[in-house]
């Protein structure tokens, strides 16, 4: 068995066992060149292979070298039925989210709506005014449609954001720029 010395995680020697080792520590303490022993720590490896079979490290209380046990990691072989489930899992978690995307951009639409709604009602009560005021003014013709539907859902008393977004048709402007597409 090989051991190498560290001081620090840097490689200071390779020996041939553990007490050989210890005694190059040992006379480096002896003739004062050495003050710290807490920064040294040995490895111990089987020969000719880079398996390490323990680490040492110094003990103050003992003022010996201990053992210093390695740690192995096992990685988890996965069986083919938890992989088919973790597979599931993630299929099924990316359509609740597609799922929530167009539950989301439904929410923002209605949201639009109902702000567009809350401006249309006042440019209603605003041309509902001018009409009022002067019998020659004309409603644009962008409001023209919207105006004769407030105007029948007032008359019926069901003026609501609901009665209007079920009953209004969206209309499609032609436009020069429609026609490019």
């Amino acid at each position: 068995m090989y051991c190498s010395l560290h001081c620090d995680n840097n490689l200071i020697g390779i020996f041939d066992d553990k007490d050989t080792c210890k005694n190059f520590l040992n006379g480096l303490k002896n003739n004062n060149l050495l003050k710290n022993l807490d920064k040294y720590t040995i490895k111990s490896f089987h020969k000719n292979t880079i398996n390490q079979v323990n680490e040492l490290f110094y003990d103050n209380k003992k003022l010996d070298f201990l053992e210093k046990k390695v740690k192995v990691i096992i990685k988890k072989k996965y069986t083919e039925e938890f992989k088919k489930k973790k597979q599931e899992i993630f299929e099924k978690k990316t359509k609740i989210d597609i799922k929530k995307h167009k539950l989301n951009l439904q929410n923002s639409k209605i949201e639009n709506s109902k702000n567009t709604y809350k401006n249309d009602i006042i440019l209603f009560q605003k041309f509902k005014k001018f009409i009022s005021k002067d019998d020659k003014f004309q409603v644009p013709e962008m409001f023209k449609n919207k105006f004769i539907l407030f105007k029948k859902l007032e008359n019926d008393n069901i003026l609501s954001w609901e009665n209007f977004y079920i009953e209004y048709k969206h209309e499609t402007f032609d436009s020069e720029y429609s026609n490019i597409f």
